[in-house]
């Protein structure tokens, strides 16, 4: 195994140089590397397919020699002769109905959705007839016929009296001008013709205002009684007095006595006027007197004391001392953590002031 390695080492030896050399010559265009063994010389098969195909990829990239190659076209996958037939026959009609120029002005055959018996009139019909009705200057003067007048039993004789345009004659604002519609006959039996009769042409009256202007209608009776008749022609014109006077109506005689008790007759007195001066001099009056403060003997060293502090408060709020901090409620026993919850503890670890600390000795 080593004498086949040397062999090899020997025989090599040089060749990656050789193919690196650099020389100054134009390089052989005509040597070429020698071609790789190919991988199907053990196969006789694959070697004549290379053989046959060497070339090939050549021949399909030329673009020169393929420019008007077209691939052969498959044979047509038809079945039985009638087959066939309809393929020869329809050969070259999708090249017909693709083609724009030729079916530029072409238009697929419409079905017709009428009836056997309607297919004489729409033939008569089809051509021309919209462009006729559509056309204005042909139709210009034309009216549509008037339908036939749809008269039934007895109205063929009221046709042919003559009412045809009645309503043009009814409708013409010249012609009726001063005609006036006859007045109905009036709706009235023979029992109430007397007070037809007698009352025809009232309301005329009644909205005439140049008949009625100085009109007033007569006053009604007054509606009193036999045995008050004394007392209303005794009050008569009074409420005439009160309302309709512009000087005061005269006093009555008699004004009524003051309700007051003779045991408050005094008080009555004394203050009579007294809600009218309240009410015209509001806000100019004296202050009324202030009540006494009622505080008790035991306290009136703490009211004293305490006069005024509301106001203080208000007023001087944020200006006052402070109150006193009561004192620590620790036990005895809790005064060591106390201390070191102040910050004791800390303050000696951040600024190194040792703080003198006594511990006591506990007895078990």
């Amino acid at each position: 195994m080593a004498a086949l390695a040397l062999e090899y080492k020997a025989r090599n030896r040089g060749t990656l140089g050789n193919v690196l050399q650099h020389t100054n010559q134009a390089p052989d265009i005509s040597v070429s590397s020698p071609r790789p063994v190919s991988r199907s010389a053990f196969n006789k098969q694959a070697e004549d397919n290379l053989v046959k195909g060497r070339g090939s990829m050549g021949q399909w990239l030329n673009m020169d020699k393929s420019r008007d190659y077209s691939s052969p076209r498959p044979n047509p996958k038809v079945l039985g002769e009638t087959a066939r037939e309809l393929a020869q026959r329809g050969r070259g009609t999708m090249d017909k109905v693709m083609n724009v120029e030729e079916n530029r002005f072409y238009y697929s055959a419409r079905p017709s959705k009428n009836r056997p018996e309607a297919q004489e009139f729409r033939d008569r019909d089809f051509h021309g007839k919209l462009s006729g009705v559509l056309n204005v200057s042909a139709n210009r003067g034309y009216s549509s016929p008037q339908p036939a007048a749809k008269v039934k039993g007895k109205g063929h004789e009221f046709a042919a009296r003559g009412t045809r345009g009645t309503i043009s004659k009814y409708l013409d604002v010249e012609g009726n001008r001063g005609y006036s519609s006859c007045r109905p006959a009036a709706r009235v039996t023979s029992d109430g013709a007397e007070v037809y009769e007698m009352h025809k042409g009232s309301m005329n009256k009644f909205l005439s205002q140049d008949a009625n202007r100085g009109y007033s209608s007569p006053k009604a009776g007054p509606r009193v009684k036999g045995e008050a008749e004394d007392t209303a022609m005794k009050n008569r014109g009074t409420m005439d007095v009160v309302l309709g006077s512009r000087d005061a109506p005269p006093p009555s005689p008699g004004c009524p006595a003051s309700r007051v008790k003779p045991e408050a007759a005094d008080i009555a007195h004394r203050n009579k006027g007294v809600l009218t001066t309240q009410i015209s001099n509001y806000g100019s009056m004296p202050q009324s007197d202030r009540p006494a403060v009622r505080v008790k003997g035991e306290g009136a060293g703490i009211a004293a004391a305490a006069k005024g502090s509301v106001q203080h408060l208000f007023h001087r709020y944020g200006d006052l001392p402070q109150s006193g901090r009561p004192a620590a409620r620790v036990r005895p026993e809790a005064k060591r953590f106390a201390s070191q919850s102040k910050g004791s503890s800390m303050d000696r670890l951040m600024h190194g002031e040792e703080k003198p600390y006594i511990r006591k000795s506990t007895q078990w």
